[in-house]
């Protein structure tokens, strides 16, 4: 039975896998911001028409809500 290990001349090449996820067309709704998968055109939730995610910028995402911009208490 042979072992299997990895070989030590060869490395890795850099840009190889680094499991970053690209998704160009990824579709979310503009109102909601629900990641809607592939085959819905329109959000199940409010009915808007699916956009791909690059379409919407960030500059147009609502304010975080005020519990998430208080400190933390650690103490």
């Amino acid at each position: 039975m042979g072992i299997f290990a990895k070989d030590p001349s060869k490395e890795e090449q850099p840009g190889g896998s680094s499991g970053l996820h690209l998704d160009l067309d990824e579709l979310i709704c503009p109102d909601c911001r629900r990641a809607l998968l592939p085959w819905q055109r329109s959000c199940p939730d409010d009915g808007a028409t699916a956009v791909p995610r690059a379409a919407v910028s960030r500059t147009d995402l609502p304010p975080p809500p005020p519990h998430l911009l208080e400190p933390d208490d650690e103490g």
